[in-house]
């Protein structure tokens, strides 16, 4: 058996490649285009029956935060969020306490654009530092994460309501909203067309990302 026939044998229904996973396994996947999102979707339907399923983590898949949970926004699956955070120096995923306003500021913006938590909440899924040795400090860590989410939480509506964030991305994806940009994003477009469409384009306007500017906007309202 060559090694084609060999994979099309493993090849098994969704429903079925799900059972796999017992409660407390650990789950690692990757996001953007290789987010699976059909076996996710397969997955969240066996919640009832399954307990302390950990999917396992952005700083992991090298990815930020708020990048997960964009993806999970655009598929309509933004549940609860895990708010501990890992180590950017070693990649690994390391049960921190939530301490970053700048960062989480950026992830409470896309929670609230994308219509909040669909029936869930925060854990924090977090540990004391070894060198944390007070009882007291596993009390701080907890009040100091939760304080932190909800400055985050503030700070980011505010800059919904009053700068000019939101027109500012809506400008940045216009092309997205009429004409070969829309039909693109509806899936209406083959890898054809848009090669066909690019040919007829003589030139393409370089337009400002504004990454400074948003990073501005977001520290200023801090």
């Amino acid at each position: 058996m060559n090694w084609l026939d060999q994979y099309k044998a493993k090849v098994v229904a969704l429903e079925e490649a799900v059972h796999v996973v017992k409660s407390n396994d650990r789950i690692y996947l990757s996001g953007n285009a290789a987010t699976p999102l059909l076996l996710t979707s397969a997955l969240a339907k066996r919640a009832p029956e399954l307990l302390n399923i950990e999917v396992n983590h952005a700083t992991l898949a090298q990815h930020t935060f708020q990048h997960e949970l964009q993806a999970a926004a655009d598929a309509g699956m933004l549940g609860s969020i895990d708010a501990n955070r890992g180590d950017y120096q070693n990649g690994w995923d390391t049960d921190q306490f939530p301490a970053d306003i700048f960062e989480l500021t950026q992830a409470m913006l896309v929670v609230l654009q994308g219509g909040g938590m669909q029936g869930g909440g925060t854990n924090f899924d977090a540990k004391i530092r070894r060198n944390s040795t007070d009882n007291e400090d596993l009390f701080i860590a907890h009040i100091g994460a939760m304080d932190i989410m909800a400055r985050a939480l503030e700070t980011a509506a505010v800059i919904l309501e009053e700068s000019p964030y939101k027109k500012m991305v809506a400008d940045r994806y216009a092309s997205y909203d009429a004409g070969k940009g829309k039909e693109f994003e509806e899936g209406k477009l083959s890898f054809e067309d848009v090669y066909a469409y690019a040919k007829t384009i003589s030139e393409i306007k370089q337009i400002s990302g504004k990454q400074e500017l948003y990073e501005a906007i977001v520290n200023m309202y801090i």
